[in-house]
């Protein structure tokens, strides 16, 4: 007799990434179940979203219409594991840390970047600094929706910069108000390895904006489909922020640190 083990129902709540992802997700299988026609793909298509779905499908006979409404969800499905599986692809094994913050001698909180991991313990890290913020890890190419969360007028700038020691940036001292909080998205560029071998390019996408409490949650959107905010004219080639102005920029550096390296 064979007995089945069911896991124990999740209790804890997810982190800003998976919700994030989740909302792509829930779009992805939105818009394949309302569309009118699913489209063969060809073998020039190999590797895109579309063959992926079609690998999923199950194969047999003409379908029904009926038949073919529950095909597409299940395409859709097919779809949405594909990307959740290149999502949370990431190396098990690393000497470096995630992230790093201090504080300057003038007060400002330097923060250092290395990887795309542990959102929630930067959260923690820089409210024990002082800053309320919201950090979100993204798929590649997605970003949160500013429109949800309009920067306040006047909020000081982040500078930005990069080295083969990773993604740096620093908040000064008293630019996030205690009724404000600073919301930071990181994402890896499309054409990027979240985590290369040692001498391959690596990238890490920032955008930061100051908004004022309470802050809507992460509503993930395709990078590409964001117009600026009227009187928010952004600047997506630059790095950092400008009066208060939400603004992006891609980050590129050389992997040159591997687990053995003894400076690690």
């Amino acid at each position: 007799m064979t007995t089945t083990t069911r896991p124990a129902p999740r209790t804890e709540p997810y982190d800003s990434f998976e919700l994030a992802l989740l909302a792509v997700l829930k779009d992805e299988v939105e818009k394949m179940a309302a569309s009118n026609a699913w489209t063969e793909p060809t073998g020039s298509h190999l590797g895109t979203r579309e063959a992926t779905a079609h690998r999923f499908a199950e194969p047999g006979p003409a379908p029904s219409r009926g038949m073919r409404r529950h095909s597409r969800w299940r395409q859709a499905v097919g779809v949405a594991a594909a990307i959740a599986a290149v999502a949370i692809a990431v190396p098990l094994a690393t000497s470096t840390p995630a992230y790093a913050i201090g504080r300057d001698s003038s007060g400002n909180v330097t923060v250092t970047i290395t990887r795309l991991d542990d959102a929630a313990g930067l959260e923690r890290e820089l409210v024990a600094h002082g800053v309320t913020a919201r950090v979100t890890h993204l798929p590649a190419g997605y970003q949160c929706d500013p429109r949800d969360n309009p920067p306040v007028p006047g909020a000081a700038g982040i500078a930005a910069s990069v080295d083969d020691d990773g993604l740096h940036f620093t908040i000064p001292r008293g630019a996030v108000g205690a009724d404000q909080t600073l919301l930071i998205d990181l994402s890896t560029p499309p054409q990027a390895q979240p985590n290369p071998p040692q001498g391959g390019p690596s990238g890490i996408m920032l955008g930061t904006s100051i908004a004022a409490h309470p802050v809507a949650p992460c509503r993930a959107v395709n990078s590409g489909s964001i117009l600026p905010l009227p009187g928010h004219p952004g600047t997506p080639d630059s790095v950092g922020t400008s009066g208060g102005v939400a603004t992006s920029g891609t980050v590129t550096q050389k992997a040159t640190a591997s687990a053995a390296d003894p400076k690690n």
